[in-house]
């Protein structure tokens, strides 16, 4: 995977369990985040099935000032950080889709780099009514596949390319 990539190439792993974590948008200092509830959890989630190890080693994916976190072996999606003003969210209502599978979103390959920048802005998009978060990677394509990876995060997939991000039950502070 080069430094710039155009696109992120991901996999979901049935085999691994969804990352449990909790959504908060603090709007006093325009964060938003998406984070394990706690370390002992995560690390409980890699000893279960043996298939996601502890390897010391982070990358992060950022596209604006939006930044997934994938760590381990293999690379998992385990945590997202987003400084933007609430403000430049667009309201829309939300059709929170059908789900194809379930498990951890993975890194399809492995960067040379701990840091990958992707070309746009993400778009955010809030139901408020829904309490639901959706973060558009990129306006190219429609995802065709929608995965939980995450205790209430859904990826939005087409042709193995993440494309947006869907988060439920976001806290507001």
């Amino acid at each position: 995977m080069k430094k710039h990539a155009d696109a992120l190439d991901v996999t979901v792993a049935s085999e691994i369990r969804p990352v449990a974590a909790e959504a908060e948008y603090v709007a006093s200092d325009y964060s938003f985040k998406y984070r394990p509830r706690n370390e002992m959890e995560l690390r409980a989630a890699r000893s279960r099935t043996g298939h996601w190890r502890q390897t010391g080693q982070n990358i992060f994916v950022t596209a604006g000032f939006l930044t997934l976190r994938f760590e381990g072996a293999p690379l998992v999606l385990t945590s997202i950080d987003g400084y933007t003003n609430r403000d430049k969210w667009h309201q829309v209502a939300l059709d929170i889709p059908s789900l194809d599978a379930r498990g951890a979103l993975l890194l399809s390959d492995r960067p040379e780099d701990d840091r990958v920048s992707l070309p746009e802005q993400p778009i955010y998009e809030i139901d408020e009514a829904q309490r639901a978060l959706r973060i558009r990677l990129t306006n190219e394509g429609t995802p065709r596949y929608f995965a939980e990876i995450g205790t209430g995060l859904i990826a939005g997939l087409h042709e193995g390319r993440l494309l947006q991000l869907i988060v439920l039950n976001v806290q507001n502070r």
